[in-house]
């Protein structure tokens, strides 16, 4: 299964709901280091938008990297 976040647009499907007071890291990064996001993600077959969906991941994960291309996060998610 593929789990599409979308962090933009009328209807994302991730939001940030804390940030640390100073930023840091890349400007050019969509989630800023130690931010935290909630995520209700659609599952689905295949990588394109348009795949079928066959679930949802609900959960939250926290940045941990300050570098773009070392781009990592701890993630807590409920796949169903």
């Amino acid at each position: 299964f593929y789990l599409h976040d979308i962090l933009s647009g009328q209807n994302p499907s991730a939001v940030r709901i804390a940030h640390a007071n100073n930023l840091t890291g890349s400007a050019d990064s969509p989630v800023g280091f130690g931010s935290l996001f909630a995520i209700d993600d659609p599952l689905t077959v295949g990588p394109e938008k348009d795949s079928k969906e066959i679930g949802n991941g609900r959960g939250m994960y926290v940045s941990g990297s300050k570098d773009i291309n070392k781009f990592t996060i701890v993630m807590y998610a409920d796949l169903a």
